[in-house]
């Protein structure tokens, strides 16, 4: 078969016309990146967060990949995953965002410095030639703005790689450190022992510092959020004072307070510390009673010889219908398990609706033990006919006035030598003051806090909105992967065991019958 010249050149113009169009629609989706996402959350997608901080870059940031080009197969996978999300990013930088891939194994002059960095070099096993051979690689990562860098040493997986991209590429724009204060003294964990997934997680994004206040010195200014993770022991009137006049003057407080101890034979101590009175004052009280839920957590327990496993309703396990929705501390939360927590008075008298916001609360189902509450986890927990739903983490925002606002200032101690008397200058009220405050200390214990990631998350999510913004805490929570089963009554229940039981051969039967009679009248039609 021949063809005319004619149809040549209708082929020839028809192949030309085809690629342009590819060539334009190329440039186009390169302009115009977009792309489909159907996971629940868009998982597999960066959030609007992270476009907003992108497209607010004022300056070149160049993000170096150390990668090492010969990497095993299963790795190979995640190189090329966490290069498409950098692609993602730079396009949605508009230009200002700079990848460039290094492999440091080709320069031993830049293996050294990559190392003195911090990142470190990696051992892999390849496979080569039927065998198995052990080699060094790398897979970090550095960011740079300016003269300052941040460094996330080894890529293990894409399931964080937004935040820690997000929040690296946050801080190395920042000019100054932000600083979070963690109280000390008056039996608080250490931070270096009892808390150091708590600290590690600061230290991502923010400058740590301890800080004591029993000298009675005034916090310093810098401090933009003082932490107080489960005081034990009372505080004097001048430490009550300092922690009132950081709140007027500016800083935020969140403060996670325990109304009892429990020991390792579930025996408990009474707490009492001071902040009770200042809080109280500020509109939040705390009780002296437990609460317990139906919601709650499976605990391990040892009984002699025997180990068991059995719902704690003294382990509240908050779902997302006892979070607040409307707040981007909680709305993406999942679950929050709050080992012996109390319950929040809010006084509706000195703080407007306004002014408060209910973070958390148990379910309806829920009750109170005062004390002293009996911790037995093999008694027979019977919720009352009527339960209630009580506050266990609540932000309170706004207008205060201090404590101490019309009385005497309390005096730090001074040597015999310091004769002169210290003038202070007394903060009355403050116009921004923000508290959140948890009815439950034990959540940020590194024994719970490994246990319950969501509770870690809670955590940041809270220092993130008090401190920095709201740009980190959606991006954090879409990694919140507990999917607790929504409890349903008995009628519901029932209704589903037995429809799966009968449900199915009624349907069976009922498709037999019809069939049946449909061909029955399809026969006597045929014989008609």
């Amino acid at each position: 078969m021949k063809f005319s010249t004619q149809q040549r050149t209708n082929v020839i113009i028809a192949t030309l016309i085809f690629m342009g169009i590819l060539i334009v629609v190329n440039i186009l989706s390169y302009q115009l990146f977009h792309r489909f996402d159907l996971t629940g959350e868009n998982e597999f997608s960066i959030s609007k967060s992270t476009k907003r901080i992108l497209k607010d870059l004022d300056d070149i940031v160049t993000m170096k990949a150390y990668f090492s080009e010969e990497l095993p197969a299963e790795l190979m996978l995640l190189r090329q995953e966490v290069s498409d999300t950098f692609d993602e990013y730079k396009n949605y930088s508009g230009g200002k965002l700079k990848v460039e891939y290094v492999d440091p194994a080709e320069d031993t002059e830049l293996e050294q410095e990559v190392q003195m960095i911090g990142i470190p070099q990696l051992q892999f096993n390849i496979r080569s030639k039927d065998k198995f051979e052990l080699r060094n690689g790398y897979l970090g990562l550095a960011i740079m703005y300016e003269d300052r860098k941040e460094i996330i040493p080894v890529i293990q997986s894409t399931r964080n790689l937004e935040y820690d991209l997000t929040s690296a590429i946050k801080k190395v724009i920042r000019s100054e450190e932000i600083k979070i204060g963690i109280l000390t003294g008056r039996g608080i964990w250490d931070l270096q022992q009892e808390m150091t997934v708590v600290g590690q997680s600061l230290g991502k994004q923010y400058e740590v510092e301890e800080v004591s206040i029993t000298s009675g010195e005034l916090i310093a200014p810098e401090i933009t959020t003082l932490i107080i993770p489960s005081p034990k022991e009372e505080f004097t009137d001048r430490e009550l004072y300092v922690i009132d006049q950081f709140l007027m003057n500016g800083g935020n407080l969140f403060v996670a307070l325990d109304n009892v101890v429990v020991d390792n034979n579930l025996q408990t101590k009474p707490v009492s510390t001071g902040l009770e009175k200042l809080l109280k004052h500020y509109g939040l009280g705390l009780e002296q009673s437990l609460v317990l839920d139906v919601s709650a957590e499976m605990v391990s327990f040892s009984s002699g010889f025997v180990q068991f496993f059995s719902p704690y309703p003294y382990w509240p396990k908050i779902t997302p219908a006892g979070f607040n929705s409307e707040s981007v501390i909680t709305s993406k939360l999942e679950a929050l398990v709050l080992p012996w927590a109390g319950n929040i008075k809010i006084d509706s008298g000195k703080l407007g609706n306004e002014q408060v916001i209910i973070l958390a609360q148990t379910t309806n189902r829920s009750w109170k033990a005062d004390y002293p509450p009996n911790l037995n986890p093999q008694q027979d927990f019977s919720p009352p006919s009527e339960g209630q739903p009580y506050p266990v983490a609540v932000l309170v925002s706004g207008k205060l006035e201090s404590f101490y606002k019309g009385k005497e200032i309390p005096q730090k101690e001074m040597s015999e030598a310091a004769v002169e008397a210290v003038s202070e200058e007394l903060k009355g009220s403050t116009d921004n003051a923000r508290i959140v405050l948890v009815a439950d200390g034990d959540f940020m214990h590194d024994n719970f806090i490994r246990r319950f990631p969501d509770d870690g998350v809670f955590f940041e999510n809270v220092v993130d909105y008090l401190s920095l913004g709201e740009d980190l805490i959606g991006i954090r929570s879409r990694g919140v992967t507990d999917r607790t089963l929504q409890e349903i009554s008995s009628s519901k229940r029932n209704a589903i065991k037995y429809g799966n039981i009968f449900g199915v051969t009624c349907i069976v039967v009922l498709f037999g019958m019809v069939r049946f009679w449909s061909r029955r009248k399809k026969r006597f039609a045929d014989e008609l």
